[in-house]
């Protein structure tokens, strides 16, 4: 039977042990937690380029634009329902993309065509149904081939002037994604 000297002794021995143990998992919890408290609280990104206002027509034939835009987080794309190279692949990444902001209606996702001579409401309306777009959500769009080069090159910086039929995805390699991606005024950040 051990006596009371040698308990004392061995609750003492523990001690440092135990205070050492805490202290290094208290150590990992800062070097694990701080990065992630940190992140909370990012710069945010600078402003590269405004987008000028626009009005479209959407797939259910109503206008739509940056004034349904005002206050959330948006995606855009631009390609045409004929495209049989870039636009598929391209699509289903947004489609991906849309898939992990489904019902989030903060987030919202903008296709736009470039070829509006073919892609009418309708059209669109049939893509819309492909993708099983929520048309409160995503939103596919047309107007006149002006109105589109001005959002496309003035607004979004995407695709020039000499080739209206551009894409706005950057490829890797491996895979292709839209990257036109803005944050309305008001939304936020």
């Amino acid at each position: 039977m051990p006596n009371a000297n040698t308990v004392s002794s061995q609750r003492r021995s523990r001690v440092p042990y135990l205070t050492s143990v805490l202290l290094i998992a208290l150590a990992i919890a800062v070097v694990v937690i701080y990065p992630i408290i940190k992140s909370k609280h990012l710069e945010p990104l600078p402003t590269l380029s405004h987008v000028p206002d626009f009005a479209l027509t959407d797939s259910t034939s109503h206008t739509f634009g940056t004034e349904q835009l005002e206050g959330k987080v948006w995606v855009a794309t631009f390609f045409f329902t004929t495209c049989p190279t870039l636009c598929p692949i391209m699509m289903n990444a947004m489609s991906d993309l849309y898939q992990n902001y489904k019902g989030n209606f903060d987030v919202q996702f903008v296709a736009v065509t470039v070829n509006p001579q073919y892609d009418s409401p309708a059209i669109l309306a049939e893509v819309s149904n492909r993708y099983n777009a929520d048309p409160a959500q995503w939103h596919f769009l047309t107007g006149t081939l002006d109105e589109i080069q001005e959002l496309s090159l003035n607004g979004l910086k995407v695709g020039t002037k000499d080739d209206p039929i551009n894409h706005s995805a950057y490829s890797t390699g491996k895979r292709t994604f839209p990257i036109a991606a803005t944050q309305a005024a008001g939304a936020p950040a």
